[in-house]
This record gives C-alpha cells, structure tokens and sequence, in this order.
C-alpha cells in the first residue's frame, strides 16, 4: 500500500495519507490544494466573526 505525504495550503502541516483515503489523495494528485481541520476551522472562525 502506498503512503502519500500531504501538505496545509495555509499552514504547512505535513500529514501523512494512506491509499486508502481517496478524497485526498484525488485532490492532490489533481493538483488541488489541501487545508487542514485546523486551519479550516480558523477561518470559518474569523469570517462569522467579521460578519458580525
């Protein structure tokens, strides 16, 4: 099996992926971006926060 190491757009964090996880691993290889929970949550975060 196959181990693919990824990378956050926004923050850099390496996050290792099986081939089993095919939703990530067609965006990358595609050459779409990935951007972690984290830093998907940070964001979603501060666009309520400035609606406000």
């Amino acid at each position: 099996m196959e181990e693919y190491v990824i990378r956050c757009l926004l923050c850099g964090r390496s996050i290792p992926v099986s081939g089993q996880q095919a939703d990530q691993l067609r965006a990358v290889k595609e050459g779409g971006t990935y951007i972690c929970d984290l830093c998907r949550r940070r964001v979603r975060h501060e666009s309520e926060r400035q609606q406000r």
